[in-house]
């Protein structure tokens, strides 16, 4: 199979050939013509002189004239009478051995024109000749003076001109070839390029350029291919994201996975041994009290696991609905933080509020404050301030604090910050808090620094 620039070359060649060969038969056919109808011209006025002369003078010996015409000029004269008959010949013929030319067309012609012309082949003389008839009248008879004239010359001379085409033509075509050859050669140099390019590509080196200012068309497929390259870079660095986001989601879903495990695993593991003792010990009223509460407390915890996971199910499905009513967010705040106090006795708990009412739903912010609560217990040891200043609530912690880079993700579900990886939290508090705000027309903004402390801070709509 031919390559492109080769079949393009050929191509090439055929028309330049074609163009060629058809400007040749239409120059030589036209110059034919040419010359012939010049003949022409020349014969009849060769002729309107003869029947002048006829007419003019008291000539008698036609055959005479014949052989005058003939050696003054080389035309070949022949006069014929009315009925064919040569009466002049200006060849040395034997006018009585000539046949009759009544049926000649040149003769026909001129019976109804007047004058009349044909070229056809001389069986007399081996020759092609140009004739031309003229009818006049010489005394009192109807006549035909018939001039003829060998077209040898005219084909001889368009042979020279054959044969100077020729080599105009041979050349030209040496021209085209050259040429043909050397375009062909830099086409397949820029296609060449051009896979090259393309080849380097599709070994995934994308900043691969491809310089081709041969033509247009080479422009435009460079700069398609450009184009390409960096839509295949693009997508290949999504994919290498996506398959980093993969590989973060798969390691969180393990952390996960045992976090939940070991989350479950340590009350349920707390209850049975508890539950066992007190199988062996059910007398003493005192330790069955105290086994049984920590079998509560345990219990407790394993519910609002459960719960957490039972409301992130419900936010994913987007079945939460808000109840919104109008109460003091300050008295809100005071009743979560006496129930803290007693539950984290060796915490230190600070309150600064102010009243006013808001309107939301009194659950879920409940719910989002204890949650800024559990982890502000969770992540710092010092004193936790709870302050609230008109529509606006801020819990703040003095703790470990939250890398910069982690900001934006740690509300994200399930997510976990790398240097809290020591705590097998399920990464769905943060989550339920920012949603519940979402759904109380609210925001969490977070503001944190390493080795300093945290402050996680939202505003409520006032009622």
């Amino acid at each position: 199979m031919l390559k492109l620039h080769q079949h393009f070359s050929l191509r090439l060649i055929f028309v330049f050939f074609i163009a060629i060969l058809c400007s040749f038969l239409v120059s030589y056919f036209a110059m034919k013509h040419n010359q012939i109808s010049q003949l022409k011209n020349t014969l009849q006025s060769q002729a309107n002189l003869i029947e002048i002369t006829l007419n003019s003078s008291n000539l008698k010996d036609l055959q005479k004239l014949a052989k005058q015409v003939k050696k003054a000029n080389s035309y070949r004269l022949t006069i014929i009478d009315k009925d064919g008959v040569v009466l002049a010949e200006s060849n040395d013929i034997d006018i009585k051995q000539m046949e009759n030319h009544s049926f000649r067309n040149e003769i026909l012609d001129a019976k109804e024109k007047g004058i009349g012309s044909d070229i056809r082949y001389s069986k007399t003389l081996n020759v092609d000749f140009l004739y031309l008839a003229k009818d006049i009248t010489y005394n009192g008879e109807d006549l035909y003076i018939r001039l003829a004239v060998s077209i040898k010359k005219i084909e001889d001379g368009f042979f020279a001109i054959w044969l100077k085409i020729g080599i105009i033509f041979a050349f030209a075509l040496l021209i085209s070839f050259i040429l043909s050859y050397l375009l062909n050669k830099k086409i397949s140099f820029e296609i060449n390029k051009i896979l090259a390019g393309l080849n380097e590509i599709s070994e995934k080196s994308y900043k691969t350029r491809i310089n081709s200012k041969f033509a247009t068309e080479f422009v435009e497929i460079s700069e398609k291919i450009h184009a390409l390259a960096d839509k295949l870079a693009k997508r290949d660095k999504q994919k290498r994201k996506h398959a980093a986001k993969l590989r973060l989601a798969n390691r969180q879903k393990d952390d996960i996975i045992s976090a939940i495990s070991h989350e479950f695993k340590n009350p349920i593991t707390i209850i049975l041994g508890y539950a066992s003792s007190l199988q062996e010990d059910l007398e003493n009223q005192e330790i069955r009290n105290k086994f049984l509460e920590k079998i509560k407390t345990n219990a407790s915890k394993l519910s609002k696991m459960i719960d957490r996971l039972a409301l992130t199910t419900k936010i994913e499905n987007g079945n939460l609905k808000t109840h919104k009513t109008n109460f003091d967010i300050a008295l809100l705040l005071a009743d979560i933080v006496v129930v803290y106090k007693e539950k984290y006795s060796d915490r230190n708990f600070i309150l600064e509020t102010k009243s006013k009412f808001i309107n939301a739903d009194k659950t879920m912010i409940e719910m989002v404050i204890c949650n800024l609560l559990d982890n502000a217990i969770k992540y710092s040891q010092d004193d936790i301030l709870i302050k609230q200043t008109s529509s606006k609530c801020s819990i703040i912690d003095y703790g470990a604090g939250i890398d910069e880079n982690e900001l934006s993700k740690i509300t994200k579900k399930f997510y976990r910050c790398d240097n809290f990886s020591w705590n097998n939290s399920l990464g769905l508090g943060l989550y339920i808090v920012n949603y519940l705000l979402k759904l109380n027309d609210s925001k969490l903004v977070i503001e944190s620094k390493l080795d300093e402390g945290s402050t996680f801070s939202f505003e409520l709509l006032p009622s």
